[in-house]
C-alpha cells in the first residue's frame, strides 16, 4: 500500500525565459524506496474514451489501483500533453549540497497515484482522483539532504542548475534607522493603523542587501516587509509584503530565536544558469503553492505547481 508524504520539495522543466520555467515538487512515498514527481498540474485530462489518462481498473481491485505503472498507450499520452520527451533528463539537485543527479526520461516509470484526499471509499476511482508522474528510486540519490526537502529538479536536455549552493539567510536585528527609509510602493503598501510596528531584519549577500520588518498585530507578527538593495546606487530593486491570510502564514525568520525554530526558511543564491540570484521562503501555503523570486532587472515571480488539491 502506497502513501504520498509531502515535503516540500521541488521540480523546475525550464523553458527558455523565467516565464516558461514550469514548477513541480518531488514526494518520498512512505514504506518504499520511491519518490514520486507528480506533474498533475500541467496534464490535462479529457472524458473522450480515445484520450482518458488511464485504463479500465475495474479489474485490478480498490487496493491495487491506488498506484499502478502506465503502460505504453497511456505513458505516450502523458509525455505527449506535458510535452516531455523520451530524450529529456530528469536533473535532481540539492540547493544545500550541491549534490546533483540524472536520470533519463526513457528509463522512468510514469505512475498514476491516487491522490491523498481520496481512498477507497471513492471505489471506483475516477482519472480525476489520481496523480500521474514519474516514479523516481531513491537509492540514486546517496549524497542529498534527509527527506530532500531541499531538492529541485529539472527536466530537460541540459542541467539548468548553477553550481554552487545556495546559502541560507542568516538574519540580524538591526535598529529603525537602519532599515532603508525610502517611501513604500503602492503595490506593497500596508493598510494605514492596522498594524504596528515591529522589529527590523537585515542580511548582506550576492552583492545584495536583504532588509525585512516585522509588522504586529494582537501581539503577533501578521504581515512582513521586505526590500531588496543595491549597495552601491542604494536603489531598491525588490520590495514585497508577505501577510498572513486563509491558508497562508509566515515562515518563521531564519536564527532569529532558535528556541522556538530551528529550521532554514529563507535561502538565496544564484540557482539558474544565466539567471540573477534568487530569493525565496518567506511564506507557508496550505491552500495555494509557494514560488521563487528572481532578482533580475525586473524581478520575476516563479510560483510552484505543487497539486494542491484543498
Amino acid at each position: 500500500m502506497h502513501y504520498l508524504i509531502t515535503f516540500c520539495v521541488l521540480l523546475l522543466t525550464i523553458g527558455v525565459d523565467a516565464q516558461d520555467i514550469a514548477l513541480y515538487r518531488l514526494s518520498p512515498i512512505e514504506k518504499s524506496n520511491m519518490g514520486f514527481v507528480s506533474l498533475s498540474d500541467n496534464y490535462p485530462l479529457s472524458t473522450h474514451s480515445d484520450s482518458l489518462a488511464i485504463p479500465d481498473i475495474k479489474a485490478k481491485g480498490a487496493k491495487s489501483a491506488k498506484y499502478f505503472k502506465l503502460d505504453q498507450t497511456y505513458r505516450k499520452r502523458f509525455l505527449s500533453k506535458t510535452k516531455t520527451a523520451e530524450t529529456d533528463q530528469v536533473f535532481i539537485y540539492d540547493y544545500a549540497t550541491n549534490a546533483l543527479a540524472a536520470f533519463a526520461v526513457k528509463d522512468l516509470n510514469v505512475v498514476a497515484m491516487l491522490n491523498v484526499y481520496s481512498d477507497e471509499s471513492d471505489w471506483p476511482y475516477a482519472q480525476e482522483d489520481y496523480m500521474f508522474g514519474f516514479e523516481i528510486k531513491l537509492d540514486g540519490l546517496k549524497g542529498f539532504g534527509a527527506y530532500f526537502n531541499t531538492v529541485l529538479v529539472a527536466l530537460g536536455k541540459k542541467n539548468p542548475f548553477e553550481a554552487q549552493a545556495l546559502k541560507p539567510v542568516v538574519w540580524k536585528k538591526i535598529k529603525a534607522s537602519d532599515f532603508p527609509q525610502k517611501a513604500v510602493k503602492k503595490d506593497v503598501a500596508l493598510q494605514a493603523g492596522k498594524y504596528m510596528p515591529g522589529a527590523f531584519y537585515r542580511f548582506e549577500g550576492e552583492g545584495f542587501q536583504y532588509f525585512v520588518r516585522d509588522y504586529v498585530r494582537d501581539n503577533h507578527t501578521f504581515a512582513r516587509r521586505l526590500v531588496v538593495l543595491q549597495p552601491k546606487t542604494q536603489k531598491i530593486i525588490y520590495e514585497k509584503v508577505y501577510s498572513e491570510s486563509e491558508g497562508v502564514s509566515l515562515a518563521p525568520l531564519n536564527y532569529v530565536d532558535n528556541n522556538k525554530d530551528t529550521s532554514i526558511n529563507q535561502w538565496t543564491g544564484k540557482l539558474f544558469k544565466n539567471k540573477a540570484a534568487v530569493i525565496f521562503g518567506f511564506e507557508y501555503q496550505s491552500f495555494g503553492c509557494p514560488g521563487i523570486t528572481i532578482l533580475g532587472q525586473p524581478a520575476e515571480e516563479i510560483y510552484i505547481n505543487c497539486d494542491n488539491r484543498h
